[in-house]
């Protein structure tokens, strides 16, 4: 065999071996890509959301104020923290309860977290099975007496309907804190509609979902960023440093942030 095709041939080999291996090395970029689904949600309060949720990871983000919550596997922790003040605060999964919409619940003199719920039917909502939750039997009547004792305000629900699915097959953590987040009666599934009657008979949407689409994540979407400052009240999350001394009530998207 002659020089030249000698070297061919063991050029062709190590070509050949070259692309196996290349073939066989594992692709980082996809390994690093988490499945899942994103929701554009609207909440009464703050406005429109972009919710990420996969198997073992929540993610929300309100863009009117630049708040973001993060949870995932193994549970243990909730962190919020906002980019604009470069803020943020943990607390235990467990814990955890939605700050803002807790104290608004003051001024409103009701809250939903508490409204005892009971399931009605199996339904489909953006194309997905779903389940629909209703308040328990009784619930209105009851709601109305509190009323007539000035117990509750005018804004309190007397009845609603509550639209959860199972489809995107989370963990109940996700369910579970989204439901707390939103500060709506407390499930594992996905919330997506909250929808209510108070006892003036005014009819308000609390919770709505517009989309719910299957996503590719980077698996740096669920990691904090580097550079917060740690503050030991939720509600300090999004009030500036350079407040001047004014302690702004924070209610989401009610703020000086800009």
């Amino acid at each position: 065999m002659s020089y030249i095709r000698l070297s061919i041939l063991i050029a062709t080999l190590l070509y050949s071996s070259l692309g196996y291996a290349l073939a066989a090395e594992p692709d980082h970029a996809q390994q690093s890509q988490i499945e899942g689904w994103l929701l554009h949600q609207q909440n009464r309060t703050d406005g429109g959301l972009d919710v990420s949720v996969s198997k073992n990871n929540l993610r929300i983000f309100i863009p009117k104020n630049g708040l973001t919550l993060l949870a995932g596997a193994p549970w243990k922790e909730v962190a919020i923290y906002c980019t604009k003040t470069k803020n943020i605060y943990r607390t235990s999964a467990s814990e955890f309860r939605n700050p803002y919409l807790r104290a608004m619940s003051l001024f409103d003199g009701h809250t939903k977290t508490e409204v005892p719920i009971v399931f009605k039917e199996n339904c489909e909502d953006l194309a997905m099975p779903c389940k629909t939750y209703t308040a328990r039997p009784g619930f209105d009547r009851e709601q109305m007496l509190r009323r007539k004792n000035q117990l509750v305000n005018a804004g309190a629900p007397v009845e609603i309907t509550y639209i959860t699915t199972g489809s995107l097959h989370c963990d109940p953590h996700v369910g579970r804190l989204m439901s707390r987040f939103y500060a709506i009666p407390e499930m594992d599934d996905v919330p997506l509609q909250f929808r209510y009657v108070d006892t003036s008979q005014k009819k308000s949407v609390e919770l709505s979902t517009a989309t719910c689409k299957k996503s590719k994540f980077k698996s740096s979407e669920f990691d904090i960023p580097s550079g917060l400052k740690p503050v030991k009240d939720a509600m300090a999350v999004l009030v500036p440093d350079n407040r001047n001394g004014e302690l702004d009530l924070m209610m989401m998207g009610q703020t000086r942030v800009k």
